[in-house]
């Protein structure tokens, strides 16, 4: 049984480590991306956000102008909020690569 067991053992051992890795990354970019003192935010094309920064929250939190509804990029005041998608969609169909 330990036989027939092995290789997965390892292949576990193996994904643990990788995970331990990439999780080792990621903190590492959002130290830097806290670091930053410019905001930053990573939506998806939907307008959810994925990552903001300390400088970043400050103004979502702030109400004023841009804010968090539902995980998502909205605008302060409803009217605006198309024109914040739009904008997202754009800038998401635009071929940086």
């Amino acid at each position: 049984m330990l036989q027939a067991l092995s290789p997965h053992l390892v292949r576990a051992v193996g994904l643990s480590r990788h995970l331990g890795a990439l999780e080792g990354k990621r903190q590492l970019s959002d130290a830097l991306l806290d670091a930053a003192a410019r905001p930053v935010i990573v939506v998806e094309p939907d307008g959810r956000i994925v990552q903001a920064n300390h400088a970043a929250w400050r103004i979502l939190d702030a109400a004023d102008g841009l804010m968090v509804r539902r995980d998502r990029l909205t605008a302060a005041r409803p009217g605006d909020t198309s024109a914040v998608r739009r904008r997202i969609k754009a800038a998401a169909e635009c071929d940086l690569i």
